[in-house]
């Protein structure tokens, strides 16, 4: 089994390195083949909304940087892993530029799900999502809005299903990992 780790962060954060950490290593444990991508340490351009890759190369970003790579290994992968501050209820900005160019797995084409248009699907299959999300401070309304984006994300494509970790500063090492390990209870290999 292949996951993917996308991580998001814009600084040295000691809790999501921490998650991040926890979570590779109970994959690696439970037999996964794991690519982990560090976000801040590579240079990805934006997508331009240009929409080649459903007119002039379908299927492909045309932009030849590591953002198709990591959009390959994502269709690849039966988990895909985000980790990230959550930012006015969103993903970092660098999580955000990975995800808006993952374009070209969707089809230029509609579909409607209880009344919201979503675009069509390009593949059979999308990996399992896990979100490992970091707040600085506990903030109901702005981790519902999360959660309500990564519900919506997984709608378009993002993934098949998704489980969602969310902790806070001030939250133990032993909380945060017990938190991450409850999110993943469903994701290993025997159950994807």
């Amino acid at each position: 089994m292949k996951a993917l780790v996308l991580d998001g962060s814009l600084e040295k954060e000691r809790e999501l390195l921490a998650a991040r950490t926890a979570a590779e290593y109970r994959l690696k444990d439970n037999g996964w083949d794991i690519n982990s991508v560090i976000l801040k340490d590579i240079r990805m351009a934006p997508c331009r909304g240009c929409f080649g890759c459903w007119t002039k190369t379908p299927g492909t970003c045309v932009i030849d940087d590591p953002g198709r790579e990591i959009t390959r290994l994502m269709v690849q992968s039966d988990l895909l892993v985000l980790v990230t501050p959550v930012k006015f209820g969103s993903y970092s900005s660098l999580l955000k530029r990975a995800i808006e160019r993952f374009i070209p797995i969707l089809l230029p084409f509609f579909r409607s799900i209880d009344g919201v248009v979503h675009h069509q699907l390009r593949y059979d299959h999308y990996p399992r999502l896990l979100v490992i999300g970091y707040q600085r401070e506990p903030d109901q309304k702005t981790a519902e809005i999360f959660r309500r984006l990564v519900h919506g994300n997984v709608i378009n494509g993002l993934g098949s299903s998704y489980e969602i970790a969310l902790f806070h500063q001030g939250q133990s090492e032993s909380d945060i990992l017990t938190a991450v390990a409850a999110a993943m209870n469903d994701m290993r290999p025997d159950h994807a």
